[in-house]
């Protein structure tokens, strides 16, 4: 056999890899695509539709999607119609998902009634084994709607439901049950899928019901970032210095996000110079949409802090803004531990996955029909306290793909991949020509 020329052979062999590298980096396996939205009020998220049965429901990996959901009238009894999303589990591993339906902010206030959103996971093979959760928000409340459920550890011994006990494919189904007059009959919906993998429990320590609480945060007067918040779970905003400066709307929830590893716990502290008489309040939320245990300055056997001691309920903290100003702050109770799922004091469960934790900082009206006006600063302060675990379960979904430039990881790595596929494609075709022009001389 005659061998093709050295050039001619080397050209081949550069183009061949060229187009190698073009092809692993642009179309294999990469992180999840970014939660994007482009105009407010917009889901966040990897589009998707779902379906309308079992047959047709559309399949999700780990991750965040953006859907729509509509409502529909029905007779006493009948179920409201479902949107079907498929997901697979392996033995051992758990899921978590959540939705959430983006309410118009003008659709409020002086609203009688409320909305619902039901989520259901179930076997594909037997629907009468599911388990179910719903979620009721009233019409004079601000904000989405959001519903989670978890289909518990998936290792033969899983104590959410019986028939939940093995690996497989589950059903996954969303339904708008209850609706209000200046509703939309069809809104935005967010989707997250969270999936932790198999894990050996016994390497984790063990779960304290009072463990020491973080210290929280001392005033900072340092340089702060200038963030644009986002305005639902999946277009949160991440934050990456210790300290933002951020216009809050009153009456307008702004949602950011930080990540937690297992063994920590989140501090935050927030400040509004203005508006007095109204309500500067903090919540947080785990990577399944929960509400999170905190712990406020003057809770008992909370740490010693330079605040007046705060309002607020076990899941979020609030400070009424004097003339002076309002500053309020919390520290989650738990850290994050997946046993937690297991103890029997229920408010550690959401404080279980290890990923995004959700922050949403609200401006609240002294009454509640009172208008909703203005745009005022919130300086907020984060950090993360804690030594994570040496041993912790893989977990998929629970946080945006990192980013650089405002494109996520991966896209950078796909264009790098293009970019270095296309160099070595014009050095081919350069030694692909001088190799033809040697050939004719």
């Amino acid at each position: 056999m005659t061998r093709a020329p050295l050039a001619q052979r080397l050209a081949a062999g550069i183009a061949s890899a060229g187009l190698v590298a073009v092809l692993a980096l642009a179309g294999g396996t990469t992180l999840p695509a970014p939660a994007l939205a482009t105009e407010r009020g917009e889901p966040g998220g990897t589009e998707v539709t779902g379906g309308n049965s079992v047959d047709d429901a559309a399949e999700i990996e780990p991750g965040s999607y953006a859907d729509e959901i509509s409502y529909e009238d029905v007779d006493f009894g009948e179920n409201h119609p479902a949107s079907t999303y498929r997901i697979s589990l392996e033995d051992g591993q758990s899921g978590y998902v959540s939705a959430s339906m983006l309410r118009p902010e003008d659709a409020g206030s002086d609203a009688f009634g409320a909305a619902e959103l039901e989520i259901t996971v179930a076997a594909p093979a037997d629907p009468s084994c599911s388990v179910s959760q719903s979620s009721r928000v009233s019409g004079n409340e601000t904000g989405p709607v959001s519903v989670s459920i978890s289909t518990g550890v998936l290792d033969g011994n899983n104590p959410n439901d019986s028939c939940f006990q093995r690996g497989g494919s589950f059903i996954v189904s969303v339904a708008w049950s209850e609706t209000y007059d200046g509703l939309p009959q069809t809104l935005p919906l967010e989707l997250q899928y969270v999936r932790q993998a198999a894990t050996v429990w016994s390497q984790l320590p063990e779960p304290e019901e009072n463990p020491a609480l973080a210290e929280f945060l001392p005033e900072s007067r340092g340089e702060a970032e200038t963030l644009s918040p986002g305005w639902s779970f999946n277009t949160a905003t991440e934050l990456t210095e210790a300290d933002a400066i951020v216009d809050a709307e009153v009456g307008r929830p702004l949602f950011f996000r930080a990540p937690l590893s297992t063994g920590q716990q989140l501090s935050l502290r927030a400040r509004a110079a203005s508006p007095a008489d109204h309500t500067l309040t903090l919540r947080v939320f785990d990577p399944n949409l929960r509400p999170v245990a905190v712990a406020r300055p003057g809770d008992e056997g909370a740490p010693a802090s330079d605040m007046p001691d705060t309002n607020g309920t076990g899941t979020d903290a609030s400070i009424s803004i004097a003339d002076s100003g309002g500053t309020t702050a919390l520290t989650t109770r738990y850290p994050v531990n997946p046993r937690h799922e297991f103890v029997e004091f229920d408010d550690a469960k959401a404080s279980s996955i290890a990923g995004d934790y959700y922050i949403v900082v609200t401006i609240e009206p002294p009454l509640i029909d009172a208008p909703a006006t203005g745009t005022h600063q919130v300086r907020l302060s984060w950090e993360s306290q804690g030594e994570p675990f040496d041993s912790a379960p893989e977990v998929e979904g629970a946080g945006a793909a990192p980013s650089y430039l405002g494109m996520e990881l991966g896209t950078w790595v796909r264009i790098g991949g293009l970019g270095l596929g296309s160099v070595f494609l014009a050095i081919a075709g350069l030694l692909a020509i001088l190799a033809i022009r040697r050939a004719r001389r």
